[in-house]
């Protein structure tokens, strides 16, 4: 009989949770032990390392071609379109005159 190697490994819950889920999806039970007949996480481990399971890296997201330029367009036109406002705006308001009190004159 070989001996096993035990190690202990920390994960935060939700590592835990999301390995159980997949110990499930891809049916990896225990077949002795206090949770026998149970998914297990352990077994989902060993499955992979020992090939039984093959993890392949997500790709990361990307844009279909021509959408990050379109969505720049878009976002250019509105910061134009904002800055005429302002300056529609800025055109309409009354023009305030700053007074200086040592210039006014006693009535």
């Amino acid at each position: 009989m070989a001996i096993k190697e035990q190690r202990m490994v920390s994960l935060a819950p939700p590592i835990f949770a999301a390995l159980d889920a997949l110990a499930v999806k891809t049916n990896s039970v225990a077949k002795r032990g206090p949770k026998a007949r149970q998914h297990s996480w352990h077994v989902l481990i060993e499955r992979i390392a020992k090939g039984e399971i093959i993890v392949q890296e997500r790709e990361p997201y990307r844009l279909p071609a021509g959408l990050a330029e379109q969505a720049d367009a878009v976002e250019a036109r509105q910061r134009e379109q904002e800055r005429t406002a302002q300056k529609q705006a800025e055109r309409k308001a009354p023009r305030m005159q700053q007074l200086n009190m040592l210039d006014l004159e006693p009535a």
